[in-house]
């Protein structure tokens, strides 16, 4: 029996149940006739399980994993009320590890990395004066040791004073 791989999930607050494709010589085989799948660790951000059980003609257990990643952070704002430097604001996410702020100083320019925190603002500093600077962030998971990754806030812009 071949089984479809479970790409990753987005945390949603609620029991995720991505589907399974599974195939037998070139047939594909029902959920429900073939097949019955139990989820395990399913609404929280990280590593759940699918479990499938074999029916009918088909017998056997098989694991699945997948991940399930943060959502998309969401950027409140981005200030400058100090000089040469810019303090970006974001929505907490619960229950992840912490965040990754990114900025570029020029609008075709590639992003750099200002810093990682645990908390909900961070301050980029040693900006030029009267530059427009590009921010972005997004939050991340440690699972099994790596870092998971949810996707980018929309990039919001600010002039430096």
């Amino acid at each position: 029996v071949t089984v479809s791989k479970i790409s990753n999930q987005t945390y949603t607050g609620k029991a995720l149940k991505p589907s399974v494709k599974m195939t037998y010589n070139k047939l594909k085989l029902k959920n429900g006739t073939d097949y019955k799948l139990e989820y395990q660790n399913n609404t929280k951000m990280g590593k759940a399980t699918i479990v499938i059980k074999g029916i009918g003609n088909y017998s056997g257990t098989r694991k699945l994993y997948f991940i399930i990643q943060p959502p998309k952070t969401v950027l409140s704002s981005v200030k400058s009320t100090k000089s040469k430097t810019a303090v970006a604001t974001w929505k907490s996410i619960k229950g992840v590890s912490g965040y990754r702020v990114y900025y570029k100083t020029s609008k075709d320019g590639s992003y750099k990395l200002a810093g990682a925190t645990t908390k909900t603002t961070l301050t980029i500093s040693k900006l030029k004066s009267k530059s427009t600077v590009y921010v972005k962030v997004r939050a991340y998971k440690k699972i099994d040791g790596k870092n998971v990754y949810g996707a980018y806030s929309d990039v919001l812009k600010v002039k430096v004073k």
